[in-house]
């Protein structure tokens, strides 16, 4: 009996404190634990995070490759001229040539030189046949003949018109000198009263009328004159006009022959007698002998570089001989564009046709730091290169700048100094790593 009274006294006893605990927990609030299972495990999740990513940055920037000494190639940074330049392989062509084309067409009749022969300004080369045009060139000629002879007739007829007007003139101022001599002796004999009235007034009469017919005809004269001058320069001209046609007749007959218009090669004929030709037709050619040019195609991409008067560099058997760019083709084919160089001093032996390695310069030689040209530039874009230690065991990444580049070197603005070790080729071996460890 006493233990269950016991044991419902401590049953009470534990109720009624869990009651109270109840009620205590409805009079205030209790404030939660900020270190949460979940806010702990997402802390954890970041840290773990964070260190998988710095760890990985550490490791990818301290990348490391060794790689052989030998398969790759190490050039000295250099400080020194700098010159800006084109590689360009031209061709040997003659300075002037003189196409043969034809005026007049025919029918090759003769030829008098062959291919290659040496020619003087005015050697026939060959002659044309053409019977039709000569005949009508021969009725031109006639009629050119007949027109001037006629214009002559003309000046002959008013010289003599000229001639007859001016005996009119002399003949009347005779007649009017004498008249005038017998009426100052009637005007005496008349003051005299020992002519009539009559007879006087004859004489005085006579007098008027000839110092009319003199005044009319010293009028007419003058006017003819000048008339005849107007009709005479037209007659010259005429004859100038005719002059130059009968010129050209003989001349366009005289294109049936054909000559050399320079002294030079004969470089090509048509040597095919009785071949009918027509006018324009390119029958030949002659090229200068002794004078020369050089012609070589340039990349588009230096058009606007390019300009008359540039100094360029030819390597003809060994010897260095100095150009000019003398002409630029602006007409572009194929990407490319044609220029022309003359020589500053033609060497001797040289022959059309001959290929010529140029360099042609597109700036002024300057002091400036350089690297020689290697594949870095493909995989890097010349923005870094691998730059060895003091003791040549390993080399790393270096930012650089690049500046004017020619086919030999590169022009280096920053990055580098003159002494300096770099690796110039050979970075498909490197995989990109920051330092390489270099192997003998």
């Amino acid at each position: 009996m006493s233990s269950e009274i016991d044991e419902r006294s401590a049953m009470s006893s534990i109720e009624g404190e869990v009651f109270i605990n109840q009620d205590s927990k409805m009079d205030r609030n209790i404030k939660k634990s900020f270190w949460s299972k979940e806010r702990i495990a997402l802390l954890a999740f970041s840290a773990v995070l964070s260190l998988a990513i710095i760890f990985g940055l550490i490791y990818r920037g301290s990348s490391k490759k060794k790689v052989e000494r030998s398969k790759l190639l190490i050039s000295e940074v250099k400080v020194g001229q700098f010159q800006e330049f084109i590689p360009l392989s031209g061709n040997v062509f003659p300075k002037t040539t003189f196409y043969l084309d034809l005026i007049q067409g025919g029918q090759i009749e003769k030829v008098y030189l062959e291919q290659g022969a040496q020619v003087k300004q005015g050697d026939l080369i060959l002659k044309l046949s053409n019977a039709a045009f000569l005949l009508d060139a021969t009725t031109r000629e006639s009629q050119i003949f007949e027109q001037m002879s006629n214009l002559r007739n003309t000046r002959i007829l008013m010289e003599q018109n000229t001639i007859a007007r001016r005996g009119e003139c002399i003949q009347i101022e005779a007649q009017l000198t004498e008249q005038k001599s017998a009426f100052n002796r009637l005007l005496l004999l008349h003051r005299q009263k020992l002519v009539s009235s009559q007879e006087f007034e004859q004489a005085e009469n006579r007098l008027n009328e000839l110092e009319k017919r003199f005044a009319l005809s010293q009028l007419a004269f003058k006017q003819d004159s000048l008339f005849r001058e107007n009709q005479l320069n037209q007659i010259e001209e005429s004859m100038q006009r005719l002059k130059l046609n009968l010129e050209a007749v003989k001349s366009s007959v005289e294109n049936l022959m054909v000559r050399a218009a320079m002294p030079g090669i004969l470089t090509a004929i048509t040597d095919q007698v009785g071949k009918a030709v027509v006018s324009g037709e390119r029958v030949g050619q002659i090229d200068s002998e002794y004078a020369f040019k050089i012609r070589a195609p340039v990349d588009e991409y230096y058009i606007s570089r390019v300009y008359e008067g540039q100094k360029a560099v030819a390597t003809i058997e060994g010897n260095k001989i100095m150009l000019t760019l003398s002409k630029v083709f602006p007409e572009v084919r194929n990407g490319r564009f044609e220029v022309d160089f003359q020589f500053e001093n033609t060497p001797a032996g040289i022959r059309r046709g001959q290929s010529i390695q140029i360099r042609l310069e597109l700036g002024e030689q300057l002091q400036a730091v350089q690297i020689e040209r290697g594949d870095f530039y493909q995989k890097t874009g010349g923005q870094w290169i691998y730059a060895l230690s003091n003791d040549e065991r390993t080399a790393k990444k270096r930012v650089i700048k690049i500046g004017r580049q020619n086919p030999d070197d590169f022009e280096i603005l920053s990055g580098l100094s003159g002494g300096e070790k770099v690796v110039v080729a050979g970075y498909e071996l490197c995989e990109d790593a920051d330092e390489l460890i270099l192997n003998d």
